[in-house]
């Protein structure tokens, strides 16, 4: 006969396993914490509190532990962790991070398609709301960048006057930090970023 909550009830041998090993894992409340702590104080069992209060052994193994590790100075506090594990760690999170900051404009299937091993599992969907809600970024279209003015255009012309003469021996000791791209054929009408706020730009135009 097993007790649940101070009432006798007859369980079949063959899911009295099944039903300990939930009311193992069930969540306690802090004033049945309380409860467990006081009466591991009075010297009762830990299978006479599971008796009394309705829980599983390893419940009160565990909150007995917990307060043991402690010192005994204070009763521990519940944690409450509903749902299924989460299936991306934080290292995940960095990787998505470290990549959505050298190319702002990726979307969330290129983000999967680059790391197989760590996404592979993992639904678009689920990317997405790691972005949105962990990492706070958000999608935005980036204003286009400003066409060259008359004094842009004269300051870019002294410059290629000025170095017209350098060989290619000389060019090759130039480091070149501004690496913009030119699209040949084809127009792309919008262009989506992430950002924490809103951008000026295209990152293809800084």
């Amino acid at each position: 006969m097993l007790w649940l909550r101070a009432t006798p009830v007859l369980i079949p041998p063959t899911q009295q396993r099944l039903l300990l090993y939930v009311m193992s894992r069930s969540v306690v409340g802090p004033q049945e914490i309380a409860a467990i702590i006081d009466l591991h104080k009075a010297g009762i069992s830990n299978k006479d509190i599971a008796k009394q209060k309705g829980l599983g052994v390893c419940t009160v193994q565990r909150w007995v532990k917990r307060y043991e590790d402690s010192g005994g100075t204070c009763i521990p506090a519940p944690v409450h962790k509903p749902g299924c594990p989460r299936i991306t760690s934080p290292r995940t999170l960095k990787v998505i991070l470290r990549q959505l900051k050298a190319d702002p404009s990726l979307s969330v299937p290129e983000i999967k398609a680059r790391n197989p091993r760590l996404l592979g599992h993992v639904s678009l969907r689920t990317v997405q709301q790691r972005i949105q809600n962990d990492l706070l970024l958000r999608s935005y279209k980036a204003r286009k960048k400003p066409l060259l003015t008359d004094c842009h255009k004269s300051r870019r012309l002294q410059f290629a006057k000025k170095f017209i003469v350098w060989d290619i021996e000389e060019w090759k000791k130039v480091v070149w930090t501004d690496e913009p791209r030119f699209l040949l054929r084809g127009v792309v009408l919008n262009v989506y970023i992430v950002r924490l706020g809103r951008t000026l730009t295209s990152p293809s135009t800084h």
